[in-house]
């Protein structure tokens, strides 16, 4: 039976993980699509970027995983079950994007699949990049305390692979290496 390997991406807020996320897809990993109650940003696709629910229909969900960002926002993700059984069924190799907690839950219920890659960068290239895609202030420094508090920039000891997001042609390469060995 072929290998079935689930690859976390895991970093704080402008890290680059979706845009490292996007070039696994690339590579012709799919990505495991979770599950958010937030609105849609600008640019997102409902079914790719997330799948937009309801807190209704997040409630009913046979979740994997799931987590609150920020704390008490109201803002909930989740990884479903039948997501990933059905993306491990057909390809065998898949990617997620969440945080620690995220790839605790992960990590507990498929012990023996998940590798882990930690994508960081610091606080103030954080702050830059988020500047950078649109978001507003209050989500900015809503988010750099999160970052503080959680110490989200300082998940690197849970990761079995560290990039540093600087030079995206350099972070491209490690993460070749991480999947084929060169």
């Amino acid at each position: 039976m072929n290998e079935r390997k689930i690859y976390i991406l895991m970093g704080g807020s402008g890290t680059g993980k979706t845009t490292l996320g996007n070039y696994l897809k690339e590579l012709g990993l799919p990505e495991m699509v979770s599950h958010a109650t937030r609105p849609m940003r600008k640019g997102e696709v409902d079914g790719v970027t997330y799948y937009f629910i309801s807190r209704e229909e997040f409630d009913s969900i046979d979740k994997i995983e799931w987590t609150e960002y920020p704390k008490n926002s109201g803002k909930l993700y989740c990884l479903s079950r039948k997501e990933v059984e059905t993306k491990l069924g057909q390809f065998g190799k898949v990617f997620a994007i969440t945080d620690r907690n995220g790839m605790e839950q992960v990590k507990e219920k498929y012990p023996n699949e998940v590798e882990v890659i930690y994508v960081y960068i610091s606080l103030e290239t954080m702050e830059e990049r988020m500047r950078a895609r649109g978001d507003s202030e209050e989500a900015i420094q809503e988010r750099l305390l999160q970052a503080k508090e959680t110490g989200e920039l300082e998940n690197m000891q849970f990761a079995d692979h560290a990039i540093e997001n600087i030079d995206l042609e350099e972070s491209k390469r490690k993460i070749r290496e991480i999947l084929f060995g060169k």
